[in-house]
């Protein structure tokens, strides 16, 4: 649609561009028409004027803007006021509007561009009931002064939440040194019980190899005594055996001479004979 409608030889473009610069010179405002449609409007010319290289800068757009605003809504005396951002250094003439920022509203776009009518001078930010304010510039101005309050009141509480941030940020931090104090110290512990472990570990297995050492001593030592113990009793019945059977004892008896063969006399009276 764009080449169809730009489309054509140089003298056609050039009629076009010359054509689009008329008609951005010569744009007005409707007073029935509401600032985001007169703005949509002025944004389609600008587009419109790109697509044929012919670019117009952010700041004449703005003042051109509220140049056709004024004559629409302002018809008598007229006072400049200085715009406080550099896009807008010029002087704008307002009538009952005093001291405004517009740029902000020309770079959020169509849909937050609103006249308002505050006072500059003003601590309270009250609206102005100029008679030549229209009741929708009232309605936006009461509008966006509820929104401003607003924006106000959660400013103050970001501003709570990010003392209770750092108040917060500040004590893990110090926590945080003291741990890693604490760390360094735990390290330190933890080698000088690494050591002691390995000492210890030392310590056992040289204990281990006394105790098998001994165990090994205790065991010779033993087979030792079992040794001598079975030679003993060896020793013990080789003598049992040759001890003659008249000695033997503990065996429940004794040998009995055999009895005598001669004949029996009486001893005589003197005990003669007895040889």
């Amino acid at each position: 649609a764009v080449e169809k409608m730009f489309g054509g030889n140089a003298a056609t473009k050039k009629t076009q561009r010359n054509l689009l610069k008329q008609q951005y010179e010569n744009f007005t405002a409707s007073s029935s028409e509401v600032f985001d449609l007169t703005f949509d409007r002025l944004q389609k010319l600008i587009s419109q004027l790109d697509i044929h290289s012919e670019s117009v800068s952010q700041e004449d757009v703005n003042q051109k803007f509220l140049r056709k605003l004024q004559e629409v809504n302002i018809p008598s005396t007229r006072r400049t006021v200085p715009v406080e951002t550099p896009a807008l250094a010029d002087l704008i003439s307002c009538d009952g509007l005093s001291g405004y920022d517009w740029s902000d509203q020309f770079e959020d776009g169509p849909t937050n561009f609103t006249l308002m009518a505050y006072s500059s001078t003003s601590s309270s930010s009250t609206v102005s009931t100029d008679s030549n304010c229209s009741s929708t510039c009232l309605e936006n101005a009461k509008i966006l002064k509820e929104q401003n309050e607003q924006l106000l009141k959660d400013l103050k509480t970001s501003k709570i939440n990010v003392i209770t941030y750092k108040t917060g940020l500040e004590s893990v931090e110090a926590r945080l040194l003291v741990y890693k104090k604490n760390e360094s110290i735990y390290k330190e512990d933890i080698k000088l019980l690494k050591r002691e472990i390995h000492l210890r570990e030392v310590a056992i297995t040289e204990l281990r190899r006394k105790l098998e050492l001994a165990q090994k001593q205790k065991d010779k030592i033993q087979l030792t005594v079992e040794n001598f113990e079975n030679s003993s009793k060896n020793l013990s019945k080789l003598v049992d055996c040759q001890i003659i059977d008249k000695c033997k004892t503990g065996l429940g008896y004794n040998v009995v001479p055999p009895p005598y063969t001669e004949n029996f006399l009486p001893p005589k009276p003197n005990l003669s004979g007895l040889e």
